[in-house]
């Protein structure tokens, strides 16, 4: 499928217009490997998530110890961030950091010759929902699990939780929206929280009521599915 992008003004530079990106889905580790484990039908999906987690723990050994990695997909380096005082200045903790950088390597340069683009119409940037993960039931844009706890990813999610107006809330016809009041996690790109003990079993509409920028407007996005909240024992 081509990747879609949308043409915006820069709001830095009034004059200049820019393309942004609109991804078709954001891919979490779990569902990396369940796209490996299909591809391949050597291994399971536990099997590569063993693979992995083996791989990351040796790259961050090698960093660790001093040394970068030069991979054909991909470049991980590190360098040094802060401003020293001169040659006799030495690191600092509380002026200086360590940088963990990571860039594409041949491999996956090549591939941008191989994705097709459209243009699609510019509309106002609001919250957009791209799966509603269930860790009780271990599904997506499925189900809920009262008391459980759940995890929305996407874009332009971040919610201030000062506000009434604003924040996840679930909807079922006839019925008054229930807002999640239980966030642990409250980015731009994911939304960590636990489902009301209390709420109904039923069919649910998931958005995500928030402002973008510096706009005053609460804006909403809506999961793409129905989901069911399921009363365990």
């Amino acid at each position: 499928m081509p990747l879609k992008y949308s043409i915006y003004r820069n709001p830095f530079r009034k004059k200049e217009f820019i393309a942004t990106v609109r991804p078709r889905r954001i891919y979490d580790l779990e569902e990396v490997l369940e796209e490996m484990a299909g591809s391949s039908r050597r291994y399971s999906c536990g099997e590569l998530r063993e693979i992995l987690y083996l791989f990351i723990k040796t790259v961050a050994s090698i960093l660790v110890d001093g040394s970068h990695i030069h991979l054909p997909f991909l470049k991980i380096t590190t360098s040094i961030g802060g401003k020293f005082t001169g040659e006799q200045d030495k690191f600092s903790h509380a002026r200086h950091k360590v940088n963990i950088n990571a860039n594409p390597g041949k491999t996956l340069k090549a591939v941008a010759a191989d994705i097709t683009v459209q243009k699609v119409q510019a509309s106002r940037p609001k919250a957009d929902i791209s799966q509603v993960y269930d860790f009780a039931h271990e599904t997506h844009n499925q189900t809920l699990t009262a008391g459980g706890l759940a995890e929305v990813q996407g874009t332009y999610l971040k919610i201030n939780t000062v506000d009434a107006q604003q924040g996840i809330f679930l909807t079922m016809p006839d019925q008054a929206d229930i807002r999640i009041t239980q966030l642990y996690q409250n980015t731009p790109s994911r939304l960590m929280f636990v489902v009301p003990t209390d709420i109904p079993a039923g069919m649910y509409q998931l958005s995500v009521r928030t402002t973008v920028g510096n706009s005053t407007e609460i804006r909403t996005g809506v999961a793409k599915a129905l989901l069911q909240v399921i009363i365990t024992a």
